[in-house]
């Protein structure tokens, strides 16, 4: 069902050519509605994201967290339904181009101190 989807943030294929379920796609956009919020707030998102994942060197996780925030950057579009699309698909990527940067920077660091 939907909650599995929410591990990939795809739509499944479908047979024939049958559209996906639009319900599907607008349940994915609310999931990642985050990556759309104002500069501060997707700042404590991403710290509750580091927080999380605490078990993990920041060399680990600084490294595991840009390869998942490239793969979404390298989608044509984040967003399923064009309503998010259209409203919300430029300060995603902002947020989530500025995020890689840090984590970079974070990256350099660890392993400096290394």
């Amino acid at each position: 069902g939907y909650i599995e989807r929410t591990i990939t943030h795809t739509l499944p294929q479908t047979l024939n050519g049958a559209e996906p379920d639009p319900d599907l796609g607008f349940f994915l956009d609310f999931d990642l509605e985050v990556l759309s919020r104002g500069e501060a707030e997707y700042g404590q998102y991403a710290q509750q994201i580091r927080d999380e994942y605490r078990h993990f060197s920041d060399g680990e996780y600084c490294a595991g967290r840009i390869k998942i925030l490239n793969s979404f950057l390298g989608r044509e579009r984040l967003y399923f339904s064009d309503v998010f699309n259209k409203r919300w698909e430029g300060m995603a990527r902002g947020n989530i181009e500025r995020e890689i940067r840090a984590l970079e920077k974070g990256l350099r660091g660890a392993s400096e101190s290394s």
